[in-house]
């Protein structure tokens, strides 16, 4: 997905200013939350990149969306895939630091945060924004959404696999608690390399489950297609 404009069944997001490109499991999280949400009233997406799973969430519901983003020239190209939408009216782009904004009341809070803490960092703070913990720590993320949701409130989480057991540790030490945990694998033939999460307040049951992005002949998965189908053109 390394092309520079990538066209939805309603929306096309333009990218060669953003870190983060497009991605097949960016795609996948966003209609895996998109297919969770009830009667959510206020979302906010916490380092919007290209406004992706904003457009997403709106695309699925009547919900007023938040979209911050740090980073100028991306989020100059996510107020213009934001404006040339069909969502416009419902995504409210933000250009600020997300631990900068202190607006409250949220039902849904969802990123797709820097997946890397310690590997080696690029020369273009752009992209060290958008794939390292350059500027928000999953520490800061959970404080951040403790501060600005309403109790009864979800956060929506990806991250790689490896970093799973680390994220369930630390949202019980600040008192969220796992309802959903999605394990992605691109197929029955790799190891798994991503966990999608849902969070909330309130201590419940976890629900856990796996989802193969690709089968034995490289098509998609029937789970995937189905999740995908709202968005993708070809399904």
């Amino acid at each position: 997905m390394g092309k520079s404009i990538f066209q939805f069944k309603k929306f096309s997001i333009e990218q060669d200013r953003c870190g983060m490109k497009v991605t097949t499991d960016s795609c996948l999280f966003g209609a895996w939350a998109a297919n969770q949400l009830t009667e959510t009233k206020e979302i906010l997406e916490s380092g919007a990149g290209t406004g992706l799973l904003s457009l997403m969430l709106a695309q699925r519901s009547k919900a007023n969306v938040d979209a911050v983003e740090i980073e100028s020239s991306c989020y100059q190209q996510l107020n213009e895939n934001i404006d040339r939408s069909p969502f416009s009216e419902k995504i409210n782009p933000i250009h600020l630091d997300i631990k900068d904004h202190s607006k409250q009341g949220y039902d849904v809070i969802i990123s797709n945060p820097p997946f890397h803490q310690d590997q080696l960092r690029s020369d273009n703070t752009q992209i060290n924004y958008a794939r390292h913990e350059a500027g928000l720590t999953l520490e800061q993320l959970f404080g951040i959404a403790t501060n600005l949701m309403t109790e009864k409130g979800c956060l929506f989480i990806l991250l790689p696999f490896y970093r799973k057991i680390e994220a369930l540790e630390l949202a019980t030490s600040m008192n969220w608690f796992p309802v959903k945990i999605t394990t992605v694998f691109h197929s029955k033939n790799h190891q798994p390399f991503r966990a999608m999460f849902l969070f909330s307040k309130e201590e419940s049951r976890c629900d856990e489950d796996e989802i193969f992005i690709y089968d034995e002949g490289e098509n998609y998965t029937s789970d995937f297609s189905k999740l995908l189908q709202p968005y993708y053109l070809y399904l």
